[in-house]
Order: structure tokens, then sequence, then C-alpha cells
């Protein structure tokens, strides 16, 4: 598990349009927002404890900001 402090905003109970709104707000306020992370609750990731999906959510956005070979 990858112990990395990491900005990270979970939404949870907001419609599609909402999450979209207030990723813009945060991201047009952050110096680094390609560095922050993003997501939305599901039933699966409410049953598990934070620190374990803050772990998996670093682990998946570095691999998604890996460059392409």
């Amino acid at each position: 598990m990858q112990e990395e402090s990491q900005k990270t905003v979970i939404l949870h109970g907001f419609s599609q349009e909402e999450a979209l709104a207030v990723m813009r707000l945060v991201k047009g306020a952050s110096s680094d927002p390609a560095g922050l992370i993003f997501a939305m609750t599901t039933e699966q990731s409410l049953e598990r404890p934070l620190k374990q999906t803050l772990a998996d959510l670093a682990e998946e956005h570095g691999y998604f900001k890996r460059p392409k070979t």
C-alpha cells in the first residue's frame, strides 16, 4: 500500500452536474490542479476503511500520470 500524502476530494451524494461544478471550483483554487484526486463514493468504497480507499486512489492516480511508452 502506498503511504503518500495526496490531496484528495471524495464526493458523496452529488449529482454528476454538481460533482463537475465542485471539481472545477476546487481545481480553479489549486496551485497544482493536475495533482488533485477526485472520487465519488460507491457502495464498495463506503464499506472500506478510508485509509485503504485513499491509498488505492493515490496508486491509481499515479498510474494514470505515468508517461505512456
